[in-house]
């Protein structure tokens, strides 16, 4: 499949809340970008997350602005040994790549170290939660839409071209996916004319809970 198609079937499932089976499509269109980027018919498992992490700010600001993703660290206990993965602690770019990438790849089943959970508080949209539920975490579904933002937004796909009626939102904001491809530095532009929202992270309770106020 093309990255546009594996990008448009994303967000299909993403419409629906199948998040697990639109990372089955995102995911390798992550790979593919970073090969072009790099110009390689193939990457490793760490320039594949050296390439998720290079583009953390789109994570950042789409996932949850003002929280320090970059630096953040998971218990690595959220990764099962089928993953392959035996350091302490994970980032996102490690969750990424071992609970799902790396399974698809080897036919593996998927991990399960995270699922994607909705907002329980339909009073205050601009809460989102990262929670540490046993062994698994779960990440608002804004996480999902983020990995999208990434594959549309890479410069290395600067190339494609599409005549759709699909969309990405970051607040009131929409950005019409086929003026987006490869358009990373007029999205940088956008972000550095918003403010950066503070987090308040909140760890009274059984899981840290991430409050974002403008």
């Amino acid at each position: 499949m093309r990255i546009d198609e594996r990008v448009f079937e994303a967000i299909a499932c993403g419409e629906v809340k199948n998040y697990s089976a639109g990372l089955n499509f995102i995911c390798p269109a992550i790979d593919l970008s970073a090969r072009k980027l790099r110009q390689k018919d193939r990457v490793s498992a760490k320039e594949y997350k050296k390439f998720l992490r290079e583009y953390v700010w789109i994570f950042q600001y789409f996932t949850n602005p003002g929280f320090n993703l970059k630096d953040f660290k998971f218990p690595a206990n959220h990764l099962s040994k089928t993953s392959r993965f035996e350091a302490e602690s994970a980032d996102f770019a490690d969750l990424l790549y071992h609970a799902y990438r790396c399974s698809l790849a080897h036919g593996d089943p998927i991990d399960g170290a995270f699922e994607f959970s909705e907002s329980q508080d339909q009073s205050a949209d601009r809460i989102t939660k990262i929670k540490l539920d046993g062994s698994i975490i779960q990440f608002p579904p804004t996480f999902y839409w983020s990995a999208i933002a990434l594959v549309v937004f890479c410069r290395s796909n600067n190339d494609v071209e599409t005549n759709s009626q699909y969309y990405l939102s970051w607040d009131a904001h929409r950005f019409p996916v086929d003026f987006c491809w490869g358009a990373e530095d007029r999205l940088r532009r956008f972000f550095k004319t918003r403010p950066v929202l503070t987090v308040e992270i909140d760890t009274a309770n059984e899981y840290p809970r991430t409050i974002i106020a403008s």
